[in-house]
């Protein structure tokens, strides 16, 4: 996403969001955190995709010290 916003492009932004929006049925953090950079990439909001994008990867890197424990273990 960091290379698709870097070129404008805020519509593979639009669709892997909607994509995470979905995926929140399952895991609602990534859903409400796709959900906001569908809308931000809508609005061709580079501002706003790029403070959702911050949130999405700090998650994410939670996420991942979170399991990574568990796979070494």
């Amino acid at each position: 996403m960091r290379a698709a916003l870097t070129t404008g492009d805020f519509e593979t932004i639009r669709v892997i969001g909607h994509n995470c929006k979905g995926i929140g049925k399952g895991f609602p953090e990534i859903g409400t955190l796709g959900a906001a950079l569908e809308i931000a990439a809508q609005a061709a909001d580079a501002s706003a995709i790029e403070a959702s994008l911050a949130d999405f990867e700090r998650f994410v890197m939670a996420a991942c010290a979170e399991v990574e424990p568990v796979m070494a273990g």
